[in-house]
C-alpha cells in the first residue's frame, strides 16, 4: 500500500536498538543481523 513499486520490509527493531537510563542511546544491536541479511541478498 505504501511502496506498491518496490519490495520492502519492516524491521521492528526499537525495543532492542535503545537503552535508556544512565546508559541512555543507541545500541547498534541490530546492525549485524541487517548487514547478513543485505550481504545474503547482494551474494545471490
Amino acid at each position: 500500500r505504501f511502496t506498491k513499486d518496490y519490495t520492502w520490509a519492516h524491521l521492528d527493531i526499537a525495543g532492542t536498538a535503545w537503552l535508556s537510563g544512565a546508559q541512555k542511546g543507541a545500541t547498534g544491536r541490530p546492525v549485524p543481523l541487517l548487514l547478513e541479511y543485505l550481504n545474503s541478498r547482494v551474494a545471490r
